[in-house]
């Protein structure tokens, strides 16, 4: 019996169970339900799945909410069934009730639990099959074409900018295109709007031939086991590119800079693709923010430069407002609801204030799909754009809405029922809390940042703790970092992560969780 079937066979670690209900934002509709998940730890890591769905299994790293990422895994899992099947309904792996695990003891012969290896496992390097270019793009990528008309996304009021992309696209000399832009400013809409364009042109020859695909760094490495196996994938689907003319499209394009590198290869998708781009055999298209670009440049300077530039800028603010009326009238449309007349700015101002990391009109017209949504054949109100916006951040509807009132008095009396005895520090969270609530403070910095001075155990945790629960109505959004354990040289790469390994434990929990309190815990040891 092969070991590693084995070691399945044999293991069973002390599980923990949790009830959690959670709350999955799908494409038409959100569904709020429970599910039993099950945790252990295995070599210093936690795990977790739920029996109900045995193949989706996940980390969560140290200090981590549970339900938080198990709701981030089950969304996301759920959203992809959406893209293959008609209707998805995540409450049939729900549990109702109570639900338990049982520990059973098993006698079980190797001999009739033997697998026999597949033909994959016995290939030797050098003996794989022909891979069929058309066959592999199915399975790591996705056919953009196949969204047309409902599932594209639209470009509005972008119509140069649609007809230069598609211009370059067609020309002879395959030069790869950028999008360069920030994140929500539109790159993926002139994508799907160029798309759309070719088959409203309902041309069934040039459809079949000059497809849009969009392709996946991981995807394009999952399932190759052995030297040379994704590398002959690679080759595979560039060859059928060529010869159909399609476009690769990628929104990821750092990510092949990491695929494929192993400790047996340090060859990564990256310097496979290049070669091919340079002699401008394959049609390519890639988008990315500035940031993504700069570290693009640092990585391999050549091959960024190999790229023409289309510099995607965002909007003013005629322009800005122009496109999201325009959005919204077409989600009344499609969801038969209707929008009152403050939802628009209010939304805007919410997102200018407190989403200032992505663009317009991106940030707005994702937030309006969202409302548009979870009021269909309804309607959309102020005070429905401010509770989908608590529900979003945490933020309370009280702190958010300009027109209620919220005294420091009412702001002291809730800090001062969890912390007693620490005057000085009660009083300097309620002035943050008070001139953000006024709008006095700077929205590209933190509401506020602390320094607790004092021995162990008069409340500078706890003191955390009543922020977080008072902002954001959940002392679980307290990221808490033990510095005492960050003391070494390699330490800040740990925290914020490197261009090899982006997840760094503070960057990564910050993107899950954007609306928190993070403490230092012990900082003076780091």
């Amino acid at each position: 019996m092969r070991h590693d079937a084995l070691c399945w066979a044999t293991q069973c670690p002390e599980i923990s169970e949790h009830h959690i209900k959670v709350r999955i934002q799908l494409r038409r509709r959100t569904v709020e339900t429970s599910y039993l998940f099950c945790t252990w730890t295995q070599n210093g890591v936690r795990l977790a799945f739920t029996p109900r769905l045995p193949g989706l299994m996940f980390e969560v790293g140290r200090g981590e909410d549970l339900a938080a990422r198990a709701e981030q895994v089950l969304t996301a899992h759920y959203r992809k069934l959406e893209r293959d099947q008609e209707t998805v309904d995540p409450n049939t792996d729900g549990i109702r009730g109570s639900g338990w695990i049982s520990y059973l003891d098993l006698n079980v012969s190797v001999e009739s639990v033997h697998v026999a290896p597949r033909k994959a496992d016995r290939a030797e390097i050098g003996s794989f099959e022909n891979m069929r270019g058309a066959d592999e793009l199915h399975k790591v990528g996705r056919l953009l074409n196949s969204l047309y008309p409902d599932d594209l996304g639209r470009a509005v009021r972008r119509s140069e900018l649609v007809t230069d992309i598609e211009r370059l696209l067609s020309h002879p000399d395959r030069r790869p295109l950028l999008l360069l832009g920030r994140s929500g400013v539109g790159k993926t809409a002139l994508v799907h709007e160029v798309v759309r364009r070719r088959m409203d042109k309902n041309d069934e020859q040039s459809n079949e031939r000059r497809q849009m695909w969009l392709i996946s760094p991981q995807r394009l490495i999952s399932g190759m086991s052995y030297v040379g196996q994704w590398e002959n994938r690679v080759h595979a689907i560039l060859s059928e590119c060529r010869r159909r003319s399609h476009v690769l499209y990628f929104d990821d394009f750092i990510g092949l800079f990491r695929a494929g590198i192993s400790a047996s290869s340090k060859i990564s998708a990256a310097q496979v693709l290049k070669p091919h781009i340079e002699k401008h055999e394959v049609r390519l298209l890639v988008e990315m923010t500035p940031d993504q670009f700069r570290v693009l440049q640092e990585l391999d300077r050549g091959f960024a430069d190999l790229f023409h530039i289309i510099p995607v800028d965002e909007p003013d603010e005629e322009e800005n407002l122009r496109i999201l009326i325009h959005s919204q009238r077409e989600l009344e449309a499609r969801h038969k609801c209707r929008f009152q007349y403050d939802v628009l700015p209010t939304s805007m101002d919410l997102m200018q204030r407190y989403q200032r990391e992505v663009a317009y009109p991106g940030k707005v017209a994702g937030f309006l799909q969202q409302l548009a949504v979870k009021s269909r054949n309804g309607t959309v109100t102020r005070l429905g754009v401010l509770n989908e916006f608590e529900s979003r951040s945490g933020l309370r509807v009280t702190f958010l809405d300009e027109t209620r009132r919220l005294s420091r008095d009412e702001i002291l009396n809730a800090l001062q029922q969890r912390i007693v005895g620490q005057g000085a520090a009660v009083n300097a969270l309620a002035d943050v809390v008070s001139v953000a609530k006024a709008r006095l403070n700077d929205p590209d910095r933190p509401l506020g940042t602390f320094l607790f001075l004092g021995p162990t155990g008069v409340g500078k945790t706890e003191s955390a703790k009543a922020l977080a629960e008072y902002l954001y109505g959940d002392a679980g959004k307290l990221l808490r970092f033990d510095m005492n354990e960050l003391t070494d040289e390699s330490s800040v790469a740990r925290l914020v992560g490197t261009i090899s390994e982006p997840e760094g434990l503070l960057t990564s929990a910050v993107r899950r969780q954007p609306f928190s309190t993070i403490l230092l815990d012990e900082i003076e040891k780091a």
